[in-house]
């Protein structure tokens, strides 16, 4: 299982974190520049005041919309200034146990695709390495690529919460105090999955029924593999949880039991050995008594309570009390 705590930007070390990156469709490798290139990826990670001034006053981009992207409880939508496509998304991200979603502004403008969050974007290697085949120039196919490895941050995780899930659903009886604290961490990230691939997929058929890109027929269907995708992974993450709820019940149900059982047990002896001190108490009254003056009386005594005590012991077990 996962904890899920409130996550604070990445320390940065004293590199530019604004990155140009431009690939052709005859290119192999991307290439990475100092400087920016018409028709380049701009990739924009945790960026200092310099690098907001630079963003606005050469890039155009919207400073309260740039501010809106520092935001860590800012929720994926779109808005259309200038021309220009300012789309709010929030990818998966891990650090240590700590699992947590942080936003990522992606702008969509005539000679640029820019890309900014606060925390590093992992799958920009599968970019980088040329895993994901794609070119710069084609900015909206880019775009879809894009999405695509920011459902992929989600699938990732939820397939290991599966499986820990379905590990835990065999083992019930075996859960542990510190299990429980782990379902709860784990059930708020699911709610936060949930509710951010939700918007995700509203604003994938949005913009395709809206036709807010001009899309070719390629890039439409990526676009609807990438709503497709959304859909698929809120459906586990609505499984998931309905199998945490399973699992809690099926735990609460056991201990319930195990605890009646365990009330039910101490009842009964407790009435068994009521009836042996009841006797042994009035023979303990300084009074005369039958048997006070026989020899054998002790035995006598723990041979009558013996048998109350088996008898009331038989009628326990054959009433089910027991």
């Amino acid at each position: 299982m996962y904890n899920r705590v409130p996550h604070k930007a990445n320390d940065r070390e004293k590199e530019n974190m604004i990155k140009y990156y431009y690939k052709t469709a005859k290119e192999k490798q991307m290439a990475s520049f100092e400087r920016f290139k018409k028709n380049s990826w701009i990739y924009v990670e945790n960026p200092t005041m310099e690098e907001k001034d630079l963003l606005i006053n050469q890039f155009k981009v919207d400073a309260s919309l740039l501010q809106d992207a520092e935001d860590i409880n800012e929720v994926p939508r779109f808005e259309i200034e200038d021309k220009t496509l300012y789309l709010f998304t929030r990818f998966a991200f891990s650090s240590g146990d700590i699992i947590d979603t942080t936003p990522m502004l992606i702008i969509l403008t005539n000679e640029s695709l820019i890309t900014i969050a606060n925390t590093r974007f992992s799958r920009l290697d599968r970019f980088i390495s040329g895993k994901v085949d794609f070119n710069t120039l084609n900015r909206n196919l880019l775009l879809t690529k894009i999405l695509m490895q920011i459902n992929e941050t989600y699938d990732s995780y939820l397939n290991n919460i599966s499986k820990k899930l379905r590990i835990f659903s065999t083992q019930v009886q075996k859960i542990r105090n510190k299990d429980i604290i782990q379902f709860v961490n784990t059930e708020n990230v699911l709610y936060d999955f949930n509710t951010a691939l939700v918007r995700l997929e509203a604003i994938y058929n949005s913009m395709l029924s809206k036709k807010i890109l001009k899309l070719s027929e390629e890039e439409k269907d990526f676009f609807e593999d990438a709503a497709l995708a959304s859909s698929q992974l809120i459906q586990i993450t609505r499984e998931s949880l309905r199998t945490m709820v399973n699992i809690r019940e099926a735990y609460s149900t056991i201990m319930t039991n195990n605890l009646n059982r365990v009330i039910k047990l101490f009842t009964s002896l407790t009435v068994i050995l009521t009836l042996p001190t009841i006797i042994g108490t009035f023979y303990g009254m300084n009074v005369r008594l039958p048997l006070s003056d026989n020899p054998l009386a002790f035995y006598y005594i723990v041979g009558i309570t013996t048998v109350f005590s088996l008898v009331t012991i038989y009628i326990f077990v054959r009433n089910d009390w027991l």
